[in-house]
């Protein structure tokens, strides 16, 4: 499994996996491609199909272009099922549809999206912090922490309802891009009277990731790599050093030792890979990991 086309290093076994910071946008699909199978289908969850599609546009992945239509890889799409629920309500019920030959929790409105022939290896859900985004102040269900960590928490539990005889419970991946920064209140702040002062305190914002992360086995965070160190001796051309350096810090929640944290490196760079291609593609360019 990993969350980049070929070659790449492999990211460690998993139950759950956190993902924040600012991730290529085709992470998710990678993740995906490499763990589907014909007896290991995936289940990607994203809450909106426009902005989903017009960042894989943006981001142009060259590995994807050129290689995900091909052989095995044009096969490996029949094996990853994506839903776009549009609101938490949506995800919620979603999740709560979900089943399998033989488990208990078919209902009768349920559609044939979400009644599974099989259990899925991997469940991803995408971009979540997205239900919360412009949410008005008068709304009548103002987010909060709670709201963000019951829809994770629904999907630990929804996924129990994903399996079946000796087949093990689906693996969970959880990718956010604002969580390193996404910030929410503990409670909603009570609806004010007329007459109350608008000065009194407000219900203070906290950011989710410390909280959140304690409920996921491996963590990743993206970052922009400011550890690089330009050569002084010209040993590299102007041509390597193109690009966006970026790292990944990737670490298991709450365990010591130096084996439970490392780090990848690379360059996401901007060229033009292909005649029938008109714009300019991202392609991944490897370093050496820490």
């Amino acid at each position: 499994m990993s969350l980049f086309p070929e070659p790449a290093p492999s990211l460690p076994p998993f139950s759950s996996l956190l993902i924040a910071g600012p991730y290529h946008p085709s992470a998710p699909v990678h993740l995906a491609f490499t763990s589907a199978g014909p007896k290991s289908p995936v289940l990607l969850l994203c809450p909106d199909r426009a902005k989903f599609n017009e960042e894989m546009v943006q981001f142009n992945d060259h590995w994807l272009n050129s290689q995900s239509g091909t052989g095995k890889n044009s096969k490996l799409t029949s094996y990853v099922s994506i839903l776009y629920p549009p609101t938490p309500v949506h995800l919620s019920l979603l999740l709560s549809m979900f089943h399998v030959p033989g488990s208990e929790n078919v209902q009768p409105e349920s559609t044939p999206k979400t009644a599974l022939a099989i259990p899925p290896n991997l469940v991803i859900l995408a971009d979540l912090s997205r239900y919360f985004l412009d949410v008005p102040e008068s709304s009548s269900n103002p987010p909060t922490l709670s709201s963000y960590m019951n829809l994770v928490n629904r999907v630990f539990v929804s996924m129990l309802n994903m399996t079946s005889g000796d087949r093990p419970t689906p693996k969970f991946a959880l990718f956010d891009s604002r969580l390193d920064k996404f910030k929410l209140p503990l409670t909603a702040v009570p609806s004010r009277l007329e007459d109350d002062d608008d000065t009194a305190d407000q219900c203070e914002a906290i950011v989710v990731l410390p909280l959140v992360e304690k409920l996921f086995e491996w963590i990743g965070i993206f970052e922009d790599d400011d550890s690089y160190i330009p050569s002084s001796q010209g040993e590299e051309s102007s041509d390597e050093l193109e690009g966006a350096r970026k790292q990944l810090r990737l670490y298991r929640h709450n365990q010591g030792g130096e084996d439970d944290e490392r780090k990848y490196h690379w360059v996401e760079r901007r060229c033009k890979k292909s005649r029938f291609i008109k714009s300019e593609e991202t392609e991944f360019v490897w370093e050496d990991t820490s």
